[in-house]
């Protein structure tokens, strides 16, 4: 440690060695000079380290909904060593003295330079905010790139709609017309049978109450006449009757089986059959489709920034949606230029007094000063040693007095 209260060793500060090599600061005039200066310029290193992180981030993200993550990456991250290195120079492009350091107001040429300095790093600005704001609205983006899309190929696919419909009316209704009627049939006759079980377990129960009254009128259980008189008679005819119902109903059941067998046999025949209409439905429609994304008015999923940001101004111009969409990007643009222009508002809008800057000013003026008589004590030298005739080396401030 030297004896000023400002000065400190190189070695104690690796934090400060750091943010001297992202700042393009002198080190050693940093070391010398006091600890606000030395804050001021860590401040510095952290909201140029920020911008560019944001930038890589925000620009990575834009480039990944159109590219692959292998492409999109170093692209975010050219995007922000670029950024990185325009704020960097801008931020060492020119030492001003600030605040109670400051004797002479500004001129013309400081406000010049000034607004030029802005006026570039606010391009990028607003490029990153752009794709900020068009990677937060993506998915809106996406569905206007459809709805528009769609919209251009409403006709050619109507066209090639009723095509596909036509194919199916000639390849698949007829057989499936058939099917359906074959499998009513069925079902009819199904509802027959199972009709007809109704009726063979009625008659069944009406025989076996007729055939136990004549049993009782033949033998003549209690309250019967014994004998076969006339109710034996009448029980006999309606068991008679009621097995005549069994037998017909079993016949009809018989025809109805015999029925369902050739309908599932003729549905089986017509499904293998639509089987093969469909595979050759299915041909056909690709071959269609194939045929449509060949039509010269086809317009086919594309997606690049140039859409993208078509179909963004889109959603600006929503009679619905586009004020909300209006103003959440103007909010967001104005967030995100200020975070890209946090370092050169630091640098140049917000800059404290500085002994930093006054030594290094001090030093360049003394190390310029050091140049020029250096220089001077070269060309005398030369011209002792080796004396030209007929050429002579004039400077710039000789050539200017002779001039």
């Amino acid at each position: 440690m030297q004896s000023s209260n400002h000065v400190v060793t190189n070695t104690h500060h690796p934090i400060l060695k750091v943010c001297c090599l992202i700042t393009r600061s002198d080190f050693d005039i940093a070391c010398q000079s006091n600890q606000f200066d030395r804050m001021t310029i860590i401040a510095g290193a952290a909201a140029l380290v920020l911008a560019t992180l944001i930038a890589t981030l925000v620009w990575s993200a834009f480039f990944g909904n159109f590219l692959s993550l292998f492409v999109s990456i170093p692209l975010g991250f050219l995007m922000g060593v670029l950024i990185f290195i325009l704020d960097q120079a801008l931020g060492v492009s020119d030492w001003t003295l600030e605040g109670v350091l400051r004797t002479e107001r500004r001129s013309a040429m400081y406000w010049g330079k000034a607004i030029f300095r802005v006026g570039i790093t606010l391009i990028f600005a607003q490029a990153t905010a752009i794709g900020a704001s068009m990677l937060l609205f993506s998915d809106a983006i996406e569905g206007q790139m459809q709805s528009k899309r769609a919209m251009q190929n409403v006709s050619l696919d109507d066209k090639y709609a009723a095509r596909k419909d036509k194919f199916a009316q000639q390849l698949l209704e007829p057989i499936q017309g058939d099917l359906e009627s074959l499998r009513k049939e069925r079902n009819v006759a199904l509802q027959n049978i199972r009709k007809n079980e109704l009726v063979m377990e009625e008659a069944r129960l009406r025989a076996s109450n007729a055939r136990i009254d004549a049993g009782r009128e033949h033998n003549g259980f209690q309250g019967y006449v014994k004998g076969n008189g006339p109710k034996w008679a009448d029980a006999k005819m309606q068991e008679s009757e009621a097995n005549l119902m069994v037998g017909k109903g079993s016949e009809n059941i018989g025809i109805a089986q015999a029925a369902i067998s050739e309908y599932s046999s003729q549905i089986e025949s017509l499904t293998r059959q639509l089987e093969v209409r469909n595979r050759e439905y299915e041909t056909k429609v690709h071959e269609l489709d194939l045929q449509k994304k060949n039509d010269p008015t086809w317009v086919p999923k594309r997606n690049d920034p140039l859409l993208r940001y078509m179909a963004f101004t889109d959603l600006k111009q929503n009679p619905d949606s586009g004020a909300s969409v209006r103003e959440f990007s103007f909010l967001l643009n104005i967030v995100l230029v200020v975070c890209e222009l946090i370092f050169l508002l630091i640098n140049v809008v917000f800059a404290p007094a500085s002994v930093y800057t006054a030594r290094i000013i001090a030093r360049t003026r003394l190390e310029a000063a050091q140049v020029a008589v250096e220089y001077e004590q070269n060309i005398n030298a030369i011209k002792r040693k080796r004396p030209l005739r007929g050429f002579r080396i004039v400077d710039d401030e000789a050539q200017q007095a002779g001039g």
